[in-house]
């Protein structure tokens, strides 16, 4: 039936409702691929017309996880990739926060497509850190252009996020990358150690104080380092660890609060480790 109504001489295919929904969004939307298949052949078909929403076909497709209709329009030379709704969603974030693995690689596979953009402060990498899905962020470090460092509104990175959320697989996965930044730090001062240390997640404390580029002298705004967090937690193992890396320097001293050297002695039965 629809392809009899599109051999009729004078149809509109754009023809859209009062919500702005054309033929092609109400197909991408439903899955109806065989229907996108016979818009798509129409030369005046409006790819890229969007509802009142701000969403196009390619976006109702991805949010809906219709990879076959995602992987249609792709072919399509006209399509607008980084078409982004009234929300801040484009086509990649959508599919990264429904999960949808296979439309995110469709994706992924356009050059043209925006990898760091940034909706409402999240990028498809840190949607991806946030939910854990290992899988979507492997897929997106193999992108030679994702900016691993971006923060998103609290001035965390991925890798502060991936530690909050106790995603250690995921946090290896950063730790490979070369570019990864693990000291800097989001808008209270706090490293990605810190938080680890906050959140008492000990393997992860691990992972950080074995790198050589850790920076453990690092302050909050408040002027802590790790290691007078890891003190005041009474979490001695972790202030061990630090030391016995050597990449504290017991010397420092805050205007704030005391040095950790006067911390300890206030702890009678804590013991340094000679060098």
């Amino acid at each position: 039936m629809v392809e009899e109504l599109l051999n009729r001489a004078g149809i509109n295919i754009n023809h859209a409702t009062e919500n702005g929904y054309s033929a092609l969004i109400g197909a991408a939307e439903k899955g109806y691929s065989e229907i996108v298949k016979l818009l798509l052949k129409m030369r005046d078909i409006k790819i890229n017309h969007i509802n009142e929403s701000g969403y196009s076909a390619l976006m109702r497709a991805a949010d809906k996880g219709h990879s076959e209709i995602v992987k249609l329009m792709l072919d399509n030379t006209d399509i607008d990739t980084n078409l982004t709704d009234y929300f801040g969603n484009s086509a990649l974030t959508l599919a990264v926060s429904r999960g949808c693995n296979e439309t995110v690689k469709l994706l992924l596979n356009r050059m043209d497509i925006d990898i760091n953009y940034l909706k409402r402060g999240d990028s498809a990498l840190m949607l991806a850190v946030r939910s854990g899905r290992k899988d979507m962020v492997k897929s997106l470090l193999n992108r030679t252009e994702i900016d691993i460092n971006c923060v998103n509104r609290n001035g965390s990175t991925a890798l502060i996020v991936a530690t909050e959320h106790k995603h250690i697989e995921i946090v290896k996965l950063l730790l490979d990358c070369a570019t990864v930044d693990i000291n800097k730090a989001n808008l209270k001062g706090e490293t990605a150690l810190m938080v680890a240390i906050i959140g008492g997640h000990t393997e992860f404390i691990e992972l950080f104080v074995k790198r050589k580029d850790i920076d453990s002298n690092v302050k909050d705004l408040i002027g802590k380092t790790a290691f007078f967090m890891a003190i005041n937690k009474s979490d001695y193992n972790t202030a061990k660890l630090l030391i016995i890396a050597k990449i504290l320097n017991l010397a420092i001293k805050t205007k704030r609060i005391m040095s950790p050297v006067n911390l300890m002695n206030k702890i009678s039965w804590f013991r340094l480790p000679y060098y």
